[in-house]
Order: structure tokens, then C-alpha cells, then sequence
């Protein structure tokens, strides 16, 4: 079907001479009056271009493209105002309210054409654009809303199955190696509720919403239960963590922190370095002064692949890592712009990888 193009005009001849040039490839419908060209603007299938004409009695052109464009179902249309007046001050009177071009009389046919032809591809990518860009606000808006209402449920069912082994612990009849059983079951469980919070969290930071509320605590206490915790982890891939505090004070160890998020920044940080270091290696983790932050590099002899190294802090970005979901060293960057500090990363292949955090040393 012929695209639908609107052209007024109260001067006959100038219709015949516009009907003439555009109808082999537009369905073309005229008016003849101002009031006419809003009342067939408004008919639906709505036309997808109006050529209007700027002199004529009553309304003229520029009342009449204010009056589409305070429409909703008209302000989308493209106008391009036809005047036999060359002059500078009323072009760009047009163009403010609205006009996007303008075809000046006498016509010059294959001009008309072409500016008709530009016009409407544009009007096409535009609502093209428009269109992508609202299913993907409601995708995003439907993703959001099932990751809220699942980690909101998943809580609940585990915060009985978390009462369940305290209340069976304190039965008469339960033997030693049970009790270790249900302990167990109790650290799982706080384990996977400490992430959905987590990740209730990582929501907040993604949206901006995450409230920071920083406190003084020492950075090397958070480091050294990162490293206690990894250490089983650790010798399971026969590596050594080695903790390095290059002489700092404890008063210079002691910075801003919200602890819970610098946990788990590390801990995650820590536990890529011990999965990527080759068996019989070592990770170190250094904690350096650098002006008005402490800088703490995560170091390893694995390197990074190459393809995704400018990529490396994307999310859902990953190199065949088993069980990999892309999320860590992503969150882990969102966990130090949060805090106000920010991560690097350098990798190859003799040298390594290095991550580094880098944390401020004051509130502010």
C-alpha cells in the first residue's frame, strides 16, 4: 500500500501541481482550508507526511502545525511547510514550532521528491526506534519484576527450612555427627540466603538506589577473614594465599567501608584468582598506599583470555569457566564504584593478572 500523504493548499493549481508529482508513488489527499487539513490529519490510517502550505486565509500554516503538534495522535506527523516567501525569519518560526523542512514555490518537482522521500525514511527509523525502545523498557520492566518477586520468595521457605535443624538440635536424641549434619545444613542455607540478598543488593546498586552508609573498619580484618574462609578452597586447588600489607599502620589500614560489600567484593575477587592460578601456585593479595586511597591487588600467574580482556568487568561476561555466570568480577565492579572507588585490571601471559581495587581513605 502507498504511503499516505496529506497536502494542503487553499490554491488549487498548487494542489494539481503537487497531486501531479507525488501520486505515481503516494496515496496523496488534499485540503483546502486549515480546518479541513486538522479534520483529515485526525482520519485514520493517519497520514505519514503533510505538506502544508503557510500563506492561507483564516488558518494559516504555522496555527495549523501548532495545533497537530498539541495533538497526540497528530504531533508525530512530519510537516514541511510550503511558502512562496523567501525569508529567513519565517523558516525558522516554522521550524520552532514544529516544521521539519521546508519546499519553496515554484516547484522544482525532483526536489519535491527527494525532500519527501528523506523525510519519510526518517519518520520510519524514527518509529522504528521508538518502537525497539519500548519493548525493551517493557522487557526490562518485566525482568526486573520477576527478579523482585523471585528473591522475595525464595526467602521465605528459607528461613523455615533455616528454623527447622535449630529446633531439631536441641532434641535429646541427637548424636554429635547428626548435629555436624544440621550445622552444615544451616551454613548452606545462610550461605544462599546471604545471596539473594546479595543480590537484592546488586539490584539496588545497578538502579542506584543502594543506600551507602560507610563506617571506619579495618580493611586487613576484612581481607584476612576472606582469606580464612578461602583456605579450604584454596588447598582444594593446591594453592597458597600469600596477604601483604607493605608496613601499614593499623590507623592507616582503617578506612571507610561498608563492610558486607567489601566482603563480598573480596571474597569473590579472591576465589576468581584461586580458580584461575595454576596448581602449585601462589595468590597474593597486597594492600598498598597510593595519595588519598589504598590500593589492594589480587594477584595470580593465570592470564585472562585475550578476546575478552577489554570486556572483562561486562556483564554475563565469561570464558568457558565452569558454572560461570559472568556476574562476579561485574558485581565486584559495581561493589567499588558503590564505595566510591573504582577496579582495574591488567593481565598477560607472564606476568599474570592483577585486580586491583582502589578505596578512598576518607569519607567524602
Amino acid at each position: 500500500m502507498k504511503p499516505k500523504i496529506l497536502v494542503v493548499d487553499d490554491v488549487p493549481d498548487n494542489l494539481r501541481v503537487l497531486m501531479g508529482t507525488l501520486s505515481d508513488d503516494y496515496a496523496v489527499v488534499t485540503a483546502r482550508s486549515g480546518e479541513e487539513a486538522l479534520r483529515k490529519a485526525g482520519l485514520d490510517p493517519k497520514p505519514e507526511l503533510i505538506l502544508l502550505d503557510v500563506m492561507m486565509p483564516e488558518m494559516d500554516g504555522f496555527e495549523v502545525c501548532r495545533r497537530l503538534k498539541a495533538q497526540k495522535e497528530t504531533k508525530e506527523i512530519p510537516v514541511i511547510f510550503v511558502t512562496a516567501v523567501d525569508d529567513h525569519d519565517s523558516e525558522i518560526a516554522g521550524l520552532e514550532i514544529g516544521g521539519v523542512d521546508y519546499i519553496h514555490k515554484p516547484f522544482f518537482p525532483p526536489i519535491v521528491k527527494t525532500r519527501v522521500a528523506n523525510h519519510l525514511a526518517l519518520a520510519r527509523s524514527r518509529r522504528v526506534l521508538l518502537e525497539r525502545n519500548a519493548a525493551l523498557e517493557e522487557n526490562e520492566r518485566l525482568r526486573d519484576d520477576i527478579q523482585r518477586i523471585t528473591q522475595h520468595d525464595l526467602k521465605a521457605p528459607l528461613n523455615s527450612i533455616l528454623n527447622f535443624p535449630e529446633l531439631l538440635m536441641g532434641e535429646p536424641n541427637i548424636t554429635d555427627e547428626q548435629k555436624v549434619w544440621l550445622k552444615n545444613i544451616v551454613r548452606a542455607g545462610k550461605s544462599m540466603l546471604d545471596m539473594i540478598n546479595h543480590s537484592l543488593d546488586l539490584y539496588r546498586m545497578e538502579r542506584g538506589t543502594y543506600q551507602y552508609q560507610p563506617d571506619l573498619h579495618e580493611l586487613d580484618k576484612v581481607i584476612e577473614q576472606v582469606v580464612s574462609d578461602q583456605e579450604r578452597f584454596a588447598g582444594m586447588h593446591d594453592v597458597k594465599i600469600d596477604v601483604q600489607t607493605e608496613g601499614l599502620s593499623a590507623e592507616e589500614l582503617r578506612i571507610p567501608l561498608d563492610v558486607t560489600l567489601s566482603y563480598s567484593m573480596f571474597s569473590n575477587l579472591v576465589k576468581n584468582a584461586i580458580e584461575a592460578a595454576p596448581s602449585g601456585s601462589e595468590v597474593s593479595v597486597r594492600i598498598e598506599p597510593e595519595q588519598d586511597q589504598l590500593a589492594i591487588s589480587v594477584c595470580n600467574q593465570g592470564s585472562v583470555p585475550e578476546e575478552i580482556r577489554d570486556r572483562f568487568f561486562d556483564k554475563l561476561v565469561t570464558a568457558g569457566k565452569k558454572n560461570g555466570t559472568g556476574l562476579g568480577t561485574y558485581s565486584a565492579r559495581l561493589m567499588a564504584l558503590t564505595q566510591n572507588g573504582a577496579i582495574d585490571m591488567k593481565s598477560d601471559e607472564q606476568e599474570g593478572t592483577a585486580l586491583t581495587v582502589h578505596l578512598p581513605r576518607a569519607i567524602g
